[in-house]
């Protein structure tokens, strides 16, 4: 119940639960953004906002029902999961890929959100203290990350 590696740990439903409630928050500020709207400028900001309120609900939602952990595996089963070697782009790339399968599925859609994520909000906020907070807030999401890419190496591979 509380081993922080299992996906129906306790702490996977505050996660689950903290990543909703900031999406929400996100998108209370672009409804905001949106009343203070005037020309075209606060429209993109408004898109932005919620784009970014959208992405974190669905982190929170993803991560509670394991979407992409079911995804991974089903790109698995339904790639690599015969006899045969693995061809192609995909084949190799699988075969180089020492973690999880989902990191290789979402991790380009992810790198691209979270270069868009710092490119607004590099400009949106103003005080350079708020900047300083999301990149800390960032670095501790990267190195969660990171902890799971090294939880799905498989540990045969390595050994003598």
């Amino acid at each position: 119940m509380v081993n922080i590696t299992r996906e129906d740990s306790l702490s996977n439903w505050f996660s689950s639960i903290q990543a909703i409630t900031v999406g929400a928050v996100i998108w209370l500020t672009a409804i905001c953004v949106r009343k203070q709207m005037r020309d075209d400028h606060y429209m993109r900001k408004f898109y932005c906002w919620a784009g970014i309120g959208t992405f974190f609900i669905y982190l929170g939602i993803d991560d509670a029902i394991k979407f992409h952990e079911r995804m991974g595996t089903a790109y698995h089963v339904l790639l690599f999961d015969d006899d045969s070697s693995n061809e192609g782009v995909l084949g190799s790339l699988y075969d180089f890929f020492p973690s999880y399968t989902w990191q290789m599925v979402f991790g380009p859609f992810l790198m691209v959100i979270g270069i868009f994520i710092v490119w607004f909000l590099r400009k949106a906020l103003d005080p350079r203290s708020l900047w300083y907070w999301f990149l800390v807030g960032m670095s501790l999401y990267a190195v969660a990350i990171g902890l799971d890419y090294v939880e799905g190496l498989d540990s045969d591979q390595y050994e003598a």
